[in-house]
């Protein structure tokens, strides 16, 4: 998801003004799970209050970004089969955030250091971050990015971020409602022509009544840059 906020970054954003044009849809949900299926990569699978797999991190790599990807891969097939068969333990979650940020200040050697609160918010992690192609080309035009995403339980409202993460070039807030096996994603805040709900599929709405019954999670997916001076 964050790869299109990376490729409209590169080759659309003006980071002296304006939004940028293109955005990713936000993950949204109340469950995780920590597993590894392999001894070379640990990762966190995300899935909503329904069991449907919404994304996957990877805390500890295996060095490959194929091998990274083939465990989150496994364990996407893993969260489905268990959600067809009824065993998938979904726990609800605190409210938590993550970001990873990107030190571009010299352009041939980035680093990458996550912060976080509470359980993974689900974010691409640093790992996979530093090996996609287009970080070097961003080094040209900032010297910090960061990756954020963060959950709220609720009427809680999402920790928006530390102001020295730079400016919000990408945001994406969306407020999900789960009854009864099943839910209604509800965009709030979202690129135009990007709504963050449209991977739910068929649109499912609650009644006002039925709301509030629900479980409320509010879920702000941020793309921030300091950029370079000219």
């Amino acid at each position: 998801m964050w790869i299109l906020a990376l490729a409209a970054m590169t080759a659309d954003y003006d980071f002296q003004g304006g939004a940028m044009s293109q955005s990713a849809a936000p993950a949204a949900g109340s469950g995780s799970a920590a597993m590894t299926p392999s001894p070379d990569a640990t990762a966190e699978v995300r899935f909503d209050a329904t069991g449907h797999f919404l994304g996957c991190t990877i805390t500890k790599s295996s060095g490959s970004a194929d091998k990274d990807k083939q465990t989150c891969d496994l364990l996407r097939k893993q969260v489905e089969t268990q959600r067809r068969q009824g065993t998938l333990q979904v726990d609800e979650e605190d409210n938590s955030w993550h970001a990873d940020i990107v030190d571009l200040t010299d352009p041939a050697h980035p680093t990458c250091t996550s912060k976080s609160e509470g359980r993974s918010a689900g974010s691409p992690g640093c790992s996979a971050i530093l090996q996609w192609p287009d970080i070097s080309n961003l080094s040209q035009r900032a010297k910090q990015i960061v990756f954020f995403i963060s959950v709220a339980q609720g009427d809680d409202q999402p920790y928006a971020g530390d102001p020295q993460w730079g400016v919000p070039i990408s945001n994406a807030v969306t407020t999900t409602y789960t009854l009864n096996g099943s839910s209604e994603c509800v965009p709030v805040t979202f690129e135009p022509g990007h709504n963050p709900c449209d991977k739910f599929g068929t649109a499912f709405k609650f009644s006002d009544e039925e709301r509030k019954k629900a479980h409320k999670s509010t879920v702000q997916e941020t793309l921030f840059a300091v950029p370079r001076e000219p």
